[in-house]
């Protein structure tokens, strides 16, 4: 999925994680993050003080 807001992103993670706990089902902590995509993304991370990388 993509979303143009972080906020946006962070909710539908909530969503989906709380729709699977309903079924005794749940997301890989390892597998499952939220990444920064775009036209520049290592650049605006750097920018925050963040990893460049994923």
């Amino acid at each position: 999925m993509g979303f143009e807001h972080d906020g946006d992103a962070r909710r539908f993670l909530d969503a989906v994680r709380a729709m699977l706990e309903e079924s005794m089902l749940s997301l890989h902590p390892d597998k499952t993050r939220l990444i920064e995509f775009g036209r520049h993304p290592a650049p605006n991370r750097k920018r925050r003080g963040l990893d460049a990388h994923y």
